[in-house]
């Protein structure tokens, strides 16, 4: 009865309780043929509780963790792949916060900020879909960000921004932005040098 308690909350989508009950069934009756199920509809409430990338990601962040849960529980479990591929959907989500945060400071002209919140997004998400821009927009925050120096901090400025291009061409030899990085990187030793005769 309470399993069919919990099946109406999924029915009329009230996430929320649908999860919540689906949990307590499942803990107050851990041997039961539905046992599994519930924590499996469970975590999807969890799944379909998270928000638009634009929000808070907390509820993405719980929804992971719980799918994560039931895998660990019910490592043979038919829905190992179904949660596999919510879980990937998720971390997709998160990584897209990430650099929309990131690359914000550089929409803004916050040279400065955009290159050092670029470099952390590339060290949490090193294998991003976005690595090869970001790594981009570093070199270009930087130099950017030494055009705007006063003249006596523009030589580590450039230096900085030329180490971004070494580290940009390395990283990605076949970039459609190479050449705008070397156009950049140019300017970067032509500033320098400018800099360096002052």
């Amino acid at each position: 009865v309470y399993y069919m308690y919990a099946e109406a909350n999924l029915c009329i989508e009230d996430w929320y309780m649908a999860r919540y009950t689906m949990r307590n069934f499942s803990k107050t009756f851990p041997t039961s043929d539905r046992a599994e199920e519930a924590e499996y509809q469970a975590a999807l409430c969890s799944y379909r509780l998270s928000p638009a990338v634009s929000l808070d990601q907390s509820d993405t962040r719980t929804a992971m963790d719980e799918l994560q849960l039931f895998l660990d529980r019910h490592p043979q479990s038919d829905k190992r792949d179904t949660c596999n591929s919510m879980i990937a959907a998720l971390r997709t989500k998160l990584e897209t916060k990430a650099w929309n945060g990131a690359k914000l400071y550089y929409t803004t002209g916050k040279f400065q900020s955009a290159s050092k919140a670029l470099a952390q997004f590339i060290g949490e998400w090193p294998v991003s879909v976005y690595a090869e821009e970001a790594q981009f927009l570093i070199l270009k925050s930087q130099f950017l960000y030494a055009e705007q120096s006063t003249e006596r901090r523009q030589a580590e400025r450039y230096a900085d921004a030329i180490e971004s291009y070494f580290t940009f061409a390395a990283r990605f030899p076949l970039s459609e932005w190479l050449r705008d990085a070397e156009q950049f990187y140019r300017k970067s030793r032509q500033g320098l040098e400018r800099v360096s005769q002052d």
